[in-house]
């Protein structure tokens, strides 16, 4: 099944570009680089793979209850699969929703997470 539209590639989210297994998410959280925000933190870990960007997302229930926290996954999902053509191979990234925060609308998280992965390519100069 070809996956492109007549402007390009879809922007989609397959199962290649997410992290799955709990030792991916310990690795990336262990070896990558930390940025706190507002209202996540991201770790972001360059694996040298030639695999495309890969996302994990964890949201506690500290966060809130169910809906709230398949909301804060939605957003944040959406926000990578628009970056995620601008990404650079190799890339894992791992977003953690912090607790006590309001929930954010999309232009916040698409923001911030952009933010963040500018901020690891400046870091890695």
């Amino acid at each position: 099944m070809v996956n492109d539209t007549a402007d390009g590639p879809a922007l989609g989210f397959p199962p290649s570009a997410r992290l799955r297994r709990r030792a991916e998410f310990q690795r990336v959280q262990a070896r990558g680089q930390r940025l706190v925000l507002t209202h996540f933190i991201v770790f972001v870990h360059r694996t040298g793979g030639a695999h495309s960007a890969r996302l994990g997302i964890t949201v506690s229930k500290k966060v809130g209850h169910a809906p709230i926290r398949s909301r804060w996954k939605r957003l944040v999902r959406e926000a990578f699969r628009r970056l995620r053509p601008e990404l650079a191979p190799g890339l894992d990234i791992v977003v953690i929703g912090r607790p006590g925060v309001p929930e954010p609308d999309f232009d916040v998280v698409g923001h911030a997470l952009r933010g963040a992965l500018l901020r690891t390519r400046q870091r890695d100069r």
